[in-house]
């Protein structure tokens, strides 16, 4: 006896058919990933422990720079909310945003894009209050810069300006700093994050 199979469904319906149950299985891990918030945490967690194992910061709390800034406690004070204004607050250094995955012609489109930034440094300096060290850490590169105003003791009683630079090894500019530097450390594992968290939600 012979026993034949007809296969009723076209190539292209079949190819549909996988498509569709693709994108749903890859839409119901994004979900999950994008409710638990494991990205935005480790990111934080990365990025906290970029900026304060930096050799800035590290020498601004107790260093070089403390020295040369003279940063008493109102200065560490800014320190501890600059951290938490680009790490938490309003001014962080990066967005996550979740797309969930469509087609798009013959291809997927969608997933998980993170964008690093330190286009925000004027509205960072200006909740501070326009701190010097801010200032001469993250624009002023290895050029002079005024650390302070003083009198003299003579009788015309003239002013003094007080200048210095800022050691090369901690020096920045707008596009190169001790912020900036912190988020290279951090995005060059993202990838890796991004990965882990498709492939352990996948196999739930």
């Amino acid at each position: 006896m012979t026993l034949s199979l007809k296969v009723v469904t076209s190539d292209n319906a079949f190819q549909e058919a996988i498509m569709k149950q693709l994108i749903q299985g890859m839409n119901q891990v994004l979900s999950k990933i994008k409710g638990s918030g494991a990205i935005e945490g480790a990111i934080t967690t990365a990025l906290t422990d970029a900026l304060l194992n930096s050799p800035e910061i590290q020498s601004l709390s107790s260093g070089e720079l403390q020295q040369l800034f003279d940063i008493q406690s109102a200065d560490l004070s800014k320190l501890s909310t600059l951290l938490n204004n680009v790490v938490f607050g309003a001014n962080k250094l990066f967005s996550v945003s979740y797309a969930f995955f469509s087609r798009a012609g013959t291809n997927i489109a969608g997933g998980i894009t993170v964008v690093f930034s330190v286009s925000n440094l004027e509205q960072i300096s200006q909740t501070l209050g326009y701190p010097v060290w801010l200032e001469a850490l993250t624009e002023k590169g290895d050029t002079e810069i005024i650390l302070h105003f003083g009198v003299t003791a003579s009788a015309d009683r003239r002013g003094r300006v007080f200048y210095t630079f800022v050691p090369s090894q901690f020096s920045g500019t707008l596009d190169n700093n001790f912020l900036s530097r912190a988020l290279e450390r951090v995005s060059s594992t993202i990838d890796i994050l991004l990965q882990t968290e498709f492939l352990k939600n996948a196999s739930v």
